[in-house]
């Protein structure tokens, strides 16, 4: 009975404080980003006085949010910490209590069948 007690915590705490195990993501692999391709849809010659760096970066960004893929995927270690961004720093948010109710899960679980009676 603990050991469920102690699966809600961790249900509980995590989607109550935004923990999502579940992460989306861009595939870029098939984005074409090449310079020949920059060249062809802004006009700028990569080797002309005009390119700038940024603004080539920034091309690259939009390609791959416009034409690349977006994946879904699990990741159970999400329910235990996330990521916030804050102006231009990531701050780390830690989920404490569902850390001690997944390590109480183990205890318990363990406990049980150490010290159970035939």
């Amino acid at each position: 009975m603990l050991i469920v007690g102690s699966f809600v915590i961790l249900i509980i705490s995590a989607s109550a404080l935004g923990f999502n195990p579940f992460g989306t993501w861009i595939d870029s692999s098939n984005v074409d980003i090449s310079t020949d391709k920059y060249e062809k849809d802004t006009q700028i010659k990569v080797k002309d006085w005009g390119f700038q760096l940024d603004d080539y970066r920034g091309w690259v960004d939009r390609q791959k949010r416009k034409n690349g893929v977006y994946k879904t995927d699990f990741e159970a270690a999400r329910l235990f910490r996330n990521y916030e961004k804050v102006g231009n720093m990531l701050h780390t948010n830690i989920n404490y209590l569902g850390i001690i109710a997944l390590a109480n899960i183990f205890i318990s679980f363990t406990g049980y069948f150490l010290f159970r009676s035939n």
